[in-house]
């Protein structure tokens, strides 16, 4: 078993570190969270970025985020405090 110091040496502080190095690739890209999100996952395959080419990808993440942003709703349905 770890304690909370070890837990946090080796694995909360490691994450971090990869959540802040994502932040600026997405910065970088003049992408936010949210579009780098979409953009890692259209380039996880590296055929992608020599067919399309980072910019297109870029410009794909863009419009995915926006298309999802107009399209979500909320389902009163299904909302626990939601009754007749």
């Amino acid at each position: 078993m770890i304690d909370t110091v070890e837990f946090l040496e080796k694995i909360l502080m490691p994450f971090v570190a990869q959540i802040k190095e994502s932040d600026r690739k997405g910065e970088k890209l003049g992408l936010d969270f949210r579009e780098y999100a979409f953009y890692t996952t259209l380039v996880v395959s590296n055929n992608a970025v020599a067919v399309l080419g980072a910019e297109t990808l870029k410009h794909l993440a863009q419009g995915l985020l926006k298309t999802v942003k107009n399209s979500a709703m909320i389902d009163w349905t299904i909302k626990e405090s939601f009754s007749f």
